[in-house]
C-alpha cells in the first residue's frame, strides 16, 4: 500500500514538472526568437540628434 502511494506521488511530481517545463518553454521560445533576430538600428539611438534623438527636430 505505501509503495503504491510512493509511486503515485513520484508520478504526480514528474507529471507536474513536465507540465511546468512545457509551459516555461512555451513562454521562453518567443523571447529566444526575438533575441536571435538581427537588431535593426534605432534612429533615436544612432541618429546622433542629441539626448532626445529624433524627437528634438
Amino acid at each position: 500500500m505505501l509503495a503504491a502511494i510512493a509511486v503515485q506521488r513520484r508520478k504526480l511530481k514528474a507529471d507536474t514538472a513536465g507540465a511546468l517545463t512545457d509551459a516555461a518553454l512555451a513562454l521562453v521560445q518567443p523571447l529566444r526568437t526575438r533575441v536571435t533576430e538581427p537588431a535593426r538600428p534605432c534612429p533615436m539611438i544612432r541618429g546622433g540628434r542629441g539626448a532626445r534623438g529624433a524627437l528634438d527636430r
